[in-house]
């Protein structure tokens, strides 16, 4: 349930940034460098080109990873659900936990939220048909 949540601050932070930020704003380096955590290049030198890192951090890649985590974390709400309707568990933590993973998928895509729904119907149906079988 608490994976769900978090699901969609995630991806509601990224949709704010990813609609608020411009064409190549630089705000996080803007940010960085307001707090003296970037160096400043000194006067007269000279320009070179390096090829950027492993962990460059980038306002997009700042933006990707939230929705990439926000995805993973919806996916893993709706499956930790699932497990708790085959472990037998209060069905409040899954209508919960279910149904804060989709939410958070519906924001990212609507098709997608539709076929979660969908596959995760039709697994509670077959774990309940089973159990009473």
């Amino acid at each position: 349930m608490v994976l769900g949540g978090i699901a969609i601050v995630f991806i509601i932070v990224a949709q704010y940034a990813e609609s608020s930020r411009g064409i190549s704003s630089a705000y996080l380096l803007k940010w960085f460098d307001a707090r003296g955590m970037v160096r400043s290049p000194q006067p007269g030198s000279v320009v070179e080109f390096v090829n950027p890192g492993l962990f460059v951090l980038t306002d997009k890649g700042a933006i990707q990873w939230l929705l990439v985590y926000s995805v993973w974390f919806s996916v893993w709400a709706m499956l930790l659900a699932l497990w708790a309707e085959f472990k037998l568990e209060d069905t409040l933590y899954l209508g919960a936990g279910f149904t804060l993973g989709v939410l958070a998928l519906e924001l990212f895509s609507l098709p997608l939220s539709f076929l979660a729904i969908g596959i995760g119907a039709i697994a509670v149906f077959a774990l309940r048909r089973e159990r009473h079988a």
